[in-house]
């Protein structure tokens, strides 16, 4: 009930007057920001596996440079993905979905 109650509230205040507009749309997004940080936290944390240093790198060498590098400088560098971008020299877009595809491909090659 009590997330129901949360993102009611959020889904409310993406509803504001025109003065409001900008702020309303940034406290949004900053809120969801933090929900999908907390979630994947928690799954971080669920799925920690007992992986070697050695099949890290064996799965990394697997990912196009451009793609290892964004990995690397998420993950390795705290790097937020704006900094990426910037870093990169491309779009911010670009970097969520390079880590999305980069991620996926590493799940796929560490199951293996």
């Amino acid at each position: 009930m009590a997330r129901r109650n949360a993102a009611a509230q959020v889904d409310d205040a993406a509803h504001v007057g025109p003065d409001e507009g900008r702020l309303g749309a940034e406290v949004v997004a900053l809120l969801r920001r933090r929900r999908l940080d907390q979630r994947v936290g928690a799954l971080r944390r669920e799925e920690s596996t007992d992986l070697h240093a050695d099949e890290l790198g064996d799965a990394l060498a697997t990912l196009t440079p451009q793609r290892r590098t964004a990995v690397i400088l998420e993950y390795c560098a705290g790097l937020r993905e704006r900094e990426i971008a910037e870093a990169m020299g491309i779009p911010a877009g670009t970097v969520k979905s390079l880590l999305h595809r980069s991620l996926a491909q590493l799940r796929e090659v560490i199951e293996r």
